[in-house]
C-alpha cells in the first residue's frame, strides 16, 4: 500500500488542504484511494508516537491503526493508497526546538512512524514557511511567553529547514519528502491535492482554488474562472499563471503582507531571515529524494 502523510509543518495550511482533499473522497474511493477523516486515526497514531504503552509490537500496532481507519470504509478492503494528516508527526509546538535543536524529536517519531507502518510505502508531505514568519505564528500557539522560551537558545538566523530535511532523509532514507512553500500555497493547491492522492497532475479535483479564494475579491475569482471556462485547454502551468495575475492585481487589502511583531525584531533583521529562507530553498531543491512543488 501507498501511504501520503501530511506532517505540517505548524502554521501552514491549519487543516485547508486536507479538508479539501476530503471533498473528493468519493471520486478517489473508486480509484482505491482512502482519505479518512483525521478524528478516525490521531488519538491512536499521537499515542504510537508519544510511546504511551499499549503492549502491541510496532505490526500489531499497524493493523490495529489499520482497524481503525478501514472500520469507517467497510466497502474497502484494503486500498491501494491511504492519505493521512497529523501536524503533530514532529512534536507538539511548544516543542519546537525540543534538544536544542529545530523539531528536535523528528528523528526519533519518524522512526517510529516507519516502524509502524512497514513494509507500506511511505511518503512525507510538508510545507515550510518563512522563519520571520513561521516563529511569531508558533509561539502563539505555545503557552511559552517569549521567543527565547520557544528557542531554547537556538539563534533564529541559525535555523535552515534544509538542515531538518537533511536530517529527516538520514534517519529514513526509503520515505521521499514532497514539500512545497506555505506562501505559494494559494497557487499551488491543485497541485499539491493531485500529488498527495496519486492522481494525474491534469485530472479535475474540487477545492483547487479553496485557499486562492479567501485572498482576492469575489470579482478577481470570477474573471479567473470565466478566463479558465474560455480557456479550456490551458495547461497547468498556464492555470497558475493566470493565478498568479489575479493575486498580484485584486489581492484584498493586506492579504500579501504579513506584520512581524518580535521584540528586537526590527525591519533588517526581519529581512536578513527572509533572505536566509530564500537561500535556504536552494539548498532543499537540490537534495536527493526530496521533490520541491513551485508554481
Amino acid at each position: 500500500m501507498e501511504i501520503a502523510i501530511h506532517c505540517g509543518a505548524h502554521q501552514t495550511d491549519n487543516g485547508h488542504l486536507f479538508a479539501q482533499l476530503r471533498r473528493n473522497c468519493s471520486a478517489l474511493r473508486n480509484e482505491q484511494v482512502l482519505i479518512p477523516a483525521p478524528r478516525q486515526y490521531r488519538i491512536q497514531l499521537s499515542n504510537t508516537l508519544n510511546k504511551r504503552p499499549s503492549g502491541l509490537q510496532p505490526a500489531e500496532e499497524r493493523e490495529a491503526l489499520f482497524d481503525v481507519i478501514l472500520d469507517h470504509a467497510p466497502d474497502m478492503e484494503r486500498p491501494l493508497r491511504l492519505v493521512l494528516s497529523h501536524e503533530t508527526i514532529f512534536g507538539v509546538p511548544k516543542l519546537l526546538c525540543a534538544k536544542r535543536m529545530f523539531y528536535g524529536l523528528a528523528e526519533q517519531r519518524l522512526v517510529q512512524l516507519r516502524d509502524v507502518f512497514r513494509p507500506d510505502s511511505l511518503t512525507l508531505y510538508l510545507a515550510i514557511r518563512d522563519p520571520a514568519s513561521f516563529l511569531p505564528a508558533v509561539l502563539k500557539n505555545t503557552p511559552h511567553r517569549d521567543m527565547n522560551d520557544l528557542l531554547r537558545g537556538l539563534n533564529p538566523l541559525h535555523i535552515r529547514w534544509s538542515n531538518l530535511i537533511f536530517r529527516i532523509r538520514e534517519t529514513v532514507p526509503d520515505v521521499p519528502v514532497v514539500l512545497w512553500c506555505n506562501e505559494d500555497a494559494p497557487l499551488l493547491t491543485g497541485m499539491i491535492l493531485r500529488h498527495m492522492a496519486g492522481m494525474a497532475p491534469d485530472q479535475k479535483i474540487k477545492g483547487a482554488f479553496a485557499l486562492l479564494s479567501e485572498l482576492i475579491c469575489d470579482e478577481g475569482m470570477k474573471r479567473l474562472r470565466h478566463f479558465l471556462k474560455e480557456n479550456p485547454t490551458l495547461s497547468e502551468a498556464g492555470k497558475r499563471r493566470a493565478m498568479s495575475a489575479v493575486l498580484a492585481r485584486c489581492a484584498l487589502p493586506g492579504a500579501l503582507h504579513e506584520e512581524v511583531d518580535v521584540p528586537g525584531w526590527d525591519s533588517d533583521y526581519v529581512n536578513a531571515l527572509s533572505s536566509l529562507y530564500l537561500d535556504d530553498l536552494k539548498t532543499i531543491a537540490r537534495m536527493d529524494g526530496v521533490t520541491v512543488l513551485t508554481p
